[in-house]
Order: C-alpha cells, then sequence, then structure tokens
C-alpha cells in the first residue's frame, strides 16, 4: 500500500475495506491516492521552511490535499453502495 493510501486509511479508517478492494482495481482511485502521496510529501517539505514564498505554496498543497480526500471519499462511498 503506497503512502497515498496510507494516509487515507488513517484518515478514513471505517473506509479500510473499500480502500483494499479499490487499489489495484481502480485505475482513478489508485492515481487519485499517488497524487495524494505526492501533494503531502510537498507539504512536509515545505512545512518549517524559510522561504519567501512556503507558506503560500503550503496552503496551496493543503488546499489540493483536501480536495483530493473528498475525491476519494467520493469514490469510496459510492463503493459501498455498488
Amino acid at each position: 500500500m503506497n503512502e497515498g493510501k496510507q494516509t487515507l486509511s488513517q484518515r478514513f479508517p471505517e473506509f479500510a475495506q473499500q480502500i483494499r478492494k479499490l487499489s489495484g482495481n481502480n485505475l482513478n482511485f489508485d492515481a487519485l491516492c499517488s497524487d495524494l502521496e505526492q501533494a503531502k510529501d510537498g507539504l512536509a517539505r515545505l512545512e518549517g521552511s524559510v522561504e519567501p514564498d512556503a507558506e503560500i505554496r503550503a496552503e496551496t498543497l493543503r488546499l489540493r490535499c483536501a480536495d483530493l480526500e473528498q475525491e476519494l471519499l467520493a469514490i469510496m462511498q459510492q463503493n459501498i453502495r455498488v
């Protein structure tokens, strides 16, 4: 399980079964998890940075992470109904 999926499992433990089921079987889900992993990695690099625009870039990544989590949540919720 990649870091994005682990993050997702920690954030939404009630969807652990859906995450396992979708992982490797839904290319869109996998791509979004990869995007989440990249955004989280970028955010981790920016936190504590002294670069002049680091906080602005970090906020952009925080919003990106939140958007990705909502997209992934929608996919997981849809998967429950199927």
